[in-house]
Parts: structure tokens; sequence; C-alpha cells
């Protein structure tokens, strides 16, 4: 019945000349595409890659005697602090984590913005610079950046908040 009144005010519009009479392609919600964004496997793997990502970030620089605290307590450090940016938007980004897409691309992001960080501090560290040029290269807005446009306000500032926390 309602196909049928939609199709009515569909040919009312047409006529108006307000409609294409072209009807909206919609979402298959048995496809492939739709069954990865749903996948809980996925989900977990995302997050898996992102604390295995950011250990391995924490490890290489600590090899590079980058940090000033032993090696543990970083590590230590960097785990809660990735414990407390899943728990954070699993708790206040409820309406993003069930679409992976987005889930990737917040945590890819942050991982990301993680290796260029990483990849200036060794650059900087290789050439021989004053460790004090690092707060003028580092790039530690980028990625906050782009997920405020991308993302919106909230997770911008989700990012903005955990880069501060983890590059600090």
């Amino acid at each position: 019945m309602t196909t049928l009144l939609d199709t009515i005010k569909r040919k009312k519009l047409e006529r108006q000349g307000l409609s294409s009479g072209k009807k909206r392609k919609q979402s298959n919600e048995a496809s492939f595409a739709h069954l990865l964004d749903k996948s809980i496997v996925l989900k977990f793997s995302v997050f898996g890659g992102f604390i295995y990502g950011m250990l391995f970030a924490v490890s290489y620089m600590a090899k590079r005697d980058f940090y000033e605290m032993p090696y543990q307590t970083k590590i230590a450090e960097v785990f809660c602090l990735v414990a407390a940016a899943i728990t954070v938007f699993i708790l206040n980004h409820r309406e993003k984590l069930n679409k992976t897409h987005l889930l990737l691309l917040t945590f890819g992001g942050l991982l990301f913005q993680t290796a260029l960080i990483c990849g200036t501090a060794v650059f900087i560290q290789s050439r021989g610079f004053d460790k004090s040029c690092a707060l003028l290269v580092t790039p530690y807005i980028f990625i906050p950046m782009i997920h405020s446009v991308l993302l919106g306000r909230w997770l911008g500032i989700f990012s903005a908040v955990y880069m501060a926390l983890f590059t600090g």
C-alpha cells in the first residue's frame, strides 16, 4: 500500500517538475559491504591493530633513545592510554562504533599521525638537529584537523586530546 502511495506522490511531483521520476537507490542490507561494515571480527581487528601499531611505534622510538623515561614505563603508559582511548570511544561515540569504516578511519588516522610524528622525530635526530626544532617541524594537528572535517567536531576533539597524550 505504501509503495502505491509513494508512486502516486512521485508521479505528481514529476508532473510538477519537482522530481525526475527515477527512484533513489536503496542500500541492500544483505550486501557484502554491509556485512563488512557490521562485522565484529573486523572491529576487534581494528582495535588489535591499533594496539599493536602503537606499541610498535613506542618500542621503535625507545630503541632510538628518544624517550627520557625507561622503556617499560613508556610501554605501560602507552598501553593505558590506548585502553583509555578505546574505552572513551566506545562509551562516547556509539553511533560511530556501529560502522567499521568510521572506526578504521578514526584509529587508522591516529596510528598514521603517530607514525608521522615518529618519522619526523627520527629525521630530526638523524640529521643532528636540536630537539627544540621538533616543536616547529612536527605536524601535531594534521589528523585531528582531518577528523574534524570528515568525522565531525567531537571526533576531532577526541583525536586532538589523544594525540596530545600519546605524543606528550
